[in-house]
């Protein structure tokens, strides 16, 4: 008789605990405000090393020069000669220009947004419009002219600090690929990456073998568009797991 009393009290109080267990409220882990001050210690040190790289830049340092000058005039002497090759970079950087990529970003923003998507629609819209805020901004601070190539096959405008093209391109790329991973399968999402990364790539180089830009100009679009990638991803990781899209 006490034995059947003990086991059914034991059973009681094992009820109760796991009772109250699930109850309980789930736990925040430490991580969250460490992930945050990681992601903004690592735009900051972006941002220190565009400084430098810009301080580099305008004051004419000659190892930094005599690489760009370099670049352009061996891609240049290249690109020349070949045809089918001119057009292709010529397209690619056409895609991804002031015209056809905003207007992709606003359609996907609309979409989105008339999906319910709307936090993701705000970070498109946010990310877009920043970069190109960034890109015009430093361009004039700079105010670098463009290169001139012996035989110009590209035309731009205005000033040549950073690469536009560039940062647009690798920030859209970058979220993009953000918003796309979670609903990737795992075994996808490494040659999705590698795509993202490619791409991006193939812009940047489209931009210098046209001869349009040194290729500080895109290093110092890689430093501003990876610092306000970090700034997206500690700013909106929150509210788009919120809506069960998890960014990290």
């Amino acid at each position: 008789m006490c034995t059947k009393v003990k086991e059914h009290l034991c059973n009681r109080s094992r009820g109760q605990a796991v009772q109250h267990d699930r109850q309980l409220p789930p736990r925040r882990t430490s991580q969250e405000p460490g992930l945050g001050l990681a992601l903004i210690a690592g735009a900051l040190m972006a941002v220190v090393l565009l400084l430098a790289l810009i301080g580099l830049v305008s004051t004419g340092w000659g190892p930094l020069r005599t690489v760009d000058l370099d670049i352009v005039r061996s891609l240049n002497g290249y690109i020349s000669g070949h045809r089918a090759q001119l057009q292709f970079w010529t397209m690619v950087s056409l895609l991804f220009g002031p015209v056809v990529l905003p207007t992709a970003v606003l359609l996907a923003a609309a979409l989105l947004w008339f999906r319910g998507l709307r936090r993701s629609a705000l970070l498109i819209a946010v990310a877009m419009i920043g970069a190109t805020s960034l890109s015009s901004i430093v361009k004039v601070l700079v105010g670098r002219a463009r290169p001139v190539p012996m035989n110009p096959v590209g035309s731009a405008n205005g000033y040549s600090f950073p690469s536009g093209h560039r940062l647009s391109s690798m920030v859209v790329i970058g979220v993009a690929l953000l918003l796309l991973l979670p609903a990737v399968p795992a075994r996808g999402r490494v040659p999705l990456s590698a795509g993202a990364v490619l791409l991006a790539a193939a812009v940047g180089f489209s931009r210098l073998i046209l001869g349009v830009h040194f290729f500080s100009d895109v290093l110092g679009s890689w430093l501003i568009g990876g610092a306000w990638l970090l700034v997206l991803l500690a700013g909106f990781r929150r509210t788009l797991a919120a809506q069960g899209r998890p960014l990290l």
